[in-house]
């Protein structure tokens, strides 16, 4: 399962981002194409795949602890 969290709250994206970590789940990440003056021109750029690993003490914590 892949979840994008585009467009979300804050509070949302973070509550994704840690549900997706828990479960194992891929996450990703759509951006909006902008125009020269900044604004969004409507279009979406290719999806960006999200990997996050949670340190303790240095050392990687797996998924499910």
């Amino acid at each position: 399962m892949i979840a994008d969290f585009t467009g979300m709250t804050v509070l949302g994206s973070v509550g994704m981002v840690l549900a997706c970590r828990s479960l194992g789940n891929q996450l990703q990440y759509t951006p909006a194409d902008l125009k020269d003056d900044g604004k969004p021109s409507g279009r979406s750029l290719n999806p960006l795949e999200l990997v996050f690993k949670l340190l303790s003490n240095n050392r990687e914590v797996p998924p499910n602890s």
